[in-house]
């Protein structure tokens, strides 16, 4: 038997040959074409042209199937998780089913499913500017405008004014979006693990607003909270809530996003069947011991894995994504002076350009450190802006492309 994993990800960042090694199963890796050498260790790989939108890639799974059977189809990646569930689904194997994914993956299926038990912003499916313009002369703006199917905030846009509506009716046509009402106050993410129907892992952070607004070119810090903290259990109790109403996997990891507004209610904002991304799950490694990924794939090969009795992280941890800049990038940090930052991804090398941040994850390089207490991470985050802010350096370019992503 084999088991098939779908994946969009480079070599240095999945360790499947590794993580199911105790399986003595054939490992069959589909991915994209740019990666098919990067993976010599595989039993099978397939590189696919356009792997995110392909259908060669569920076709020839249903092809090789009749070859080498397939026993798991593990799928790690948001653009995978639907097609992974249809594989299942036309070859009668166990995981997420077609129902699961879709409620995963589409916000307002998603969102329908919750609304009558969770507090939710008010929201709307797009087709043309005619039910944006009535959304808006009803619930009024703020809004926030974005893909059903979306992830990382990417083509998510933040509407102030009726002048900034104007691209959006003129457009017409705007199938595959939503909108909803903006939500003031503070976002807080939700990672975790789900293992043989029960929540088994939870970790609860926050973001600063440069998730929304990563066009300000802030950057984007992430800091782990601990459970003595009083918002902590206010947030795990809604999300085992919302895990309990969704049609949720038997095992799965999750990264789930919830509002705190300043007059002290939680509303939903979403929730995904996948691993956080924006290197959250470096962050739970450092706090609780835990790779998510790596749990999840096991859990859905039917391996064992140990998980914390407890919430309570060993350390604090936090993520720093080093925020683009329109110009040529001319100095670059190398690696960092101090012993708390436990792992450095730079993503740009000097010489490079860049138009400015596309994304909240669309950056130069990521930072995780960790800390004993939240005194100590604020102390860190800002002996950190600072070395950054003198060694990376800019420099304009009159015509920028974009690079390094």
């Amino acid at each position: 038997m084999a088991i098939l994993i779908l994946n969009r990800f480079p070599a240095k960042l999945v360790f499947f040959k590794e993580w199911l090694q105790e399986s003595g199963e054939e490992l069959i890796l589909f991915t994209p074409s740019y990666y098919e050498n990067d993976f010599p260790e595989y039993d099978i790989v397939r590189g696919f042209e356009n792997y995110v939108q392909s259908s060669l890639v569920e076709i020839e799974a249903l092809q090789l199937h009749q070859e080498r059977p397939i026993r798991r189809v593990l799928a790690l990646d948001e653009s995978d998780i639907l097609r992974a569930a249809r594989i299942r689904e036309r070859l009668g194997l166990p995981g997420q089913d077609v129902a699961s994914a879709v409620a995963y993956r589409d916000k307002v299926v998603m969102k329908s499913l919750l609304q009558d038990d969770v507090p939710c912003p008010a929201f709307q499916r797009l087709e043309t500017g005619m039910e944006l313009y009535d959304f808006v002369q009803e619930h009024g703006l703020p809004v926030v405008i974005k893909p059903i199917d979306g992830m990382g905030a990417m083509n998510t846009t933040l509407v102030h004014t009726a002048e900034e509506l104007q691209p959006f009716y003129r457009k017409g046509r705007l199938t595959g979006m939503m909108v909803e009402s903006y939500v003031p106050g503070t976002m807080y993410h939700i990672d975790g693990l789900v293992a043989n129907d029960k929540l088994r892992l939870v970790s609860v952070g926050t973001y600063n607003d440069a998730c929304l607004n990563y066009r300000a070119n802030e950057g984007l810090y992430i800091r782990l909270l601990h459970p003595e903290e009083p918002i902590f259990q206010r947030l795990q109790a809604m999300t085992e809530r919302v895990l309990a109403i969704l049609p949720t996997p038997e095992h799965t990891s999750f990264h789930c996003e919830i509002f705190h507004t300043p007059d002290d209610q939680l509303i939903f904002c979403e929730i995904a069947s996948r691993t956080g991304g924006g290197r959250i799950s470096e962050c739970v490694r450092q706090a609780y011991g835990v790779e998510l990924d790596e749990a999840w794939s096991k859990l859905s090969c039917g391996l064992d894995v140990q998980l914390p009795e407890t919430n309570v992280p060993r350390v604090l941890s936090a993520v720093y994504l080093i925020p683009k800049q329109p110009g040529r990038l001319v100095g670059m940090i190398e690696q960092f002076p101090f012993d708390w930052v436990q792992e450095y991804q730079p993503r740009m090398q000097p010489g490079m350009v860049s138009q400015g941040q596309l994304a909240a994850a669309d950056t130069v390089g990521s930072v995780v450190f960790i800390a004993g207490d939240q005194t100590e991470l604020a102390a860190r985050h800002a002996e950190l802006l600072a070395y950054i802010e003198q060694h990376v350096i800019w420099a304009p370019e009159e015509e920028s492309v974009e690079a390094g992503r």
